[in-house]
């Protein structure tokens, strides 16, 4: 996890690095990438602990879509035990 939040802040603070990497890694167009890049990364937290207001959404999603009755507790579903400082 430790890896995974260092990767994610230094695509955050080398945008322009970041994707150079990405683009050789993938050989998907630079282009491309630098869409992902501005659409997905905000989207993921800096610290690796999940949105409770994602998690609500997702839970709701459930009823709406007539998959569940009720909302389900996310909160067996997922551990934030490997986090650094737990």
């Amino acid at each position: 996890m430790q890896g995974w939040i260092e990767s994610i802040a230094f695509a955050r603070a080398n945008k322009d690095k970041a994707i150079a990497i990405a683009t050789e890694v993938t050989h998907h167009d630079a282009d491309v990438i630098r869409w992902i890049f501005d659409t997905m990364l905000p989207l993921v937290t800096h610290d690796g602990k999940f949105s409770e207001s994602a998690l609500t959404r997702l839970s709701q999603s459930f009823v709406d879509l007539k998959l569940l009755d009720a909302v389900p507790d996310m909160k067996p579903l997922y551990t934030e035990r490997f986090l650094p400082g737990n």
